[in-house]
């Protein structure tokens, strides 16, 4: 199976962070402020910029008035700095950055006649509107990276940018699927070794539909961007479904640790942490091993589908997807967005029909589970109806020795995968179709050790796709038939899915500590 992007934003690690601790940041912010020697050897402005000028009543930048009030705070010092363009002077240092990175994207991403995927915008004014820099990105209205003092206002309702994302609503609006975007971003900043008002971003968006994100994919076919009555969860959003946004974060990181290895070497050491930005979710931030400790680069994420179905250019009978890669520190973000041309997905195949109308299904409806082979269709789903209702069964079929049973909703077969199916006096567990999740048992765990705290060291390998299970202990004679083990049992997608997980590791209880073993 070949993993493709979903919507998801990439951004292009080298900029700025709102955490104001990334390497990229402090570089290009150094360069920054001190460019003027630099420029007065080789560099110069092909294009005369006109003077900023700071009135009594109004500001004037880039060869525009704006009238002051009581928000405007922009200094001259700021200002000046305003149209020089260090990233479009040939051979200036960060000319030289946004060149390697937009040759890398020109390189990896072509169609099928060898164009390359990605246009490039260099050159849009960062004078932007308060609603296009925070309001067109979901941040809330009392959000802090709203206040005075982290920006530059020319007045309450136009702004120096604080980010290059205050220009991707328009640029989607105006047709582009597939864009960078590089520019000078301005913060009110102490300045000191790894802080200056003035520095860099980039970014990159992309734009996916369907057959775009799933025609690599085995059966891909059978497969959808989005769900109907889905749940918001840590890993996904309410309408876009788990196994696009599992390969569009794969894609995306996968995307971005190239990138990474391209600027700065190949045997760098990387690592993704889960993180939150108003933007995107989920999202997640790249740190890297530098001088012997962690570092933040980048943060990305999967762009928030309402920035989308807002978007009054597209039309509402054509649903959009993505993902994002927010200016947090060298922002580099990939937004695979993608386009779906019709967003549901029915399930299609021969079985036991058992509802009287045909429901939009998922993969994520269904579970599998595998009987003695003397067992019935039939006989599973009255098992099956008795702990989730007979009238929640849609569909049925035996393949193989397994028994596919799709629920109308997604909260039931949730609930299977995590109690299992009861018939007669055997349990049959219970698997989701939805992704390539792999049953992990855990052994050796005392009944007063919680499942939390399983967690908490299991989670380092992987995520979780189901709830803990104790396994019964398995007695014939039925008066022991309640007696349970000290297994329990989990489904995880884990990090390295071709690696086996074979781990030990001490769990604590009170003052004393036990040791589990986990396969």
């Amino acid at each position: 199976m070949k993993p493709c992007h979903l919507s998801l934003t990439l951004l292009l690690p080298f900029l700025a962070s709102q955490t104001r601790r990334l390497f990229p940041r402090h570089w290009l912010s150094t360069v920054s402020a001190n460019s003027s020697s630099a420029s007065r050897r080789r560099l110069s402005v092909t294009s005369p910029t006109p003077q900023p000028v700071i009135g009594k009543d109004s500001v004037e930048v880039l060869g525009h008035t704006y009238p002051r009030d009581d928000f405007t705070n922009v200094t001259a010092k700021v200002l000046a700095k305003v149209g020089r363009n260090l990233h479009n002077q040939s051979h200036h240092p960060l000319w030289l950055i946004k060149e390697r990175i937009k040759d890398h994207f020109y390189r990896t991403f072509v169609s099928r006649v060898g164009n390359p995927l990605f246009s490039i915008h260099d050159n849009l004014s960062p004078v932007v509107t308060v609603e296009q820099n925070f309001d067109s990105l979901l941040i809330p209205a009392d959000h802090p990276s709203r206040k005075q003092g982290d920006n530059y206002y020319l007045n309450r309702i136009t702004m120096l940018r604080a980010h290059t994302s205050a220009h991707q609503r328009e640029l989607v609006r105006s047709g582009l699927d597939a864009f960078l975007l590089a520019g000078d971003v301005y913060r009110r900043d102490e300045i000191d070794a790894t802080h200056y008002p003035v520095f860099h971003q980039m970014e990159g968006v992309r734009l996916f539909s369907n057959h775009e994100l799933f025609s690599q994919v085995e059966h891909g076919e059978d497969l959808s961007l989005f769900e109907r009555g889905g749940r918001r969860m840590s890993s996904k959003q309410e309408t876009h479904s788990l196994e696009a946004v599992k390969l569009v974060e794969f894609n995306l990181k996968r995307t971005l640790t190239d990138l990474m290895a391209r600027l700065f070497r190949r045997d760098l050491e990387v690592r993704w942490v889960d993180c939150y930005f108003p933007f995107t979710h989920p999202s997640f931030e790249m740190e890297v091993r530098f001088q012997g400790d962690w570092m933040e680069v980048l943060g990305c994420g999967v762009m928030e589908q309402e920035l989308l179905n807002s978007d009054s250019s597209f039309s509402t009978t054509e649903h959009q997807n993505s993902v994002h890669c927010p200016g947090t520190g060298t922002k580099c973000t990939e937004r695979d967005s993608a386009r779906a041309r019709g967003g549901t997905q029915s399930v299609h195949g021969e079985g036991l029909g058992v509802c009287t109308e045909r429901p939009t299904l998922s993969l994520r409806h269904g579970v599998r589970v595998v009987p003695d082979p003397a067992v019935s269709v039939e006989d599973v789903l009255l098992a099956v109806g008795e702990q989730v209702g007979h009238e929640n069964l849609a569909f049925a079929s035996r393949m193989n020795r397994a028994v596919l049973v799709f629920l109308l909703e997604e909260r039931f077969s949730a609930q299977l995968v995590e109690s299992g199916v009861y018939l007669d006096d055997s349990y049959l567990q219970a698997s989701p179709l939805y992704a390539p999740s792999t049953k992990i048992i855990i052994s050796g765990v005392p009944p007063f050790v919680s499942n939390e705290a399983l967690s908490r060291e299991l989670q380092r390998f992987g995520k979780f796709s189901s709830g803990f299970k104790t396994i019964r202990l398995g007695c014939k004679s039925e008066k022991l038939h309640n007696v349970q083990s000290f297994r329990r049992q989990v489904f995880m997608f884990p990090n390295c899915p071709t690696q086996t997980l074979d781990v030990s590791f001490r769990v604590k209880h009170e003052d004393s500590f036990y040791m589990v073993y986990a396969s």
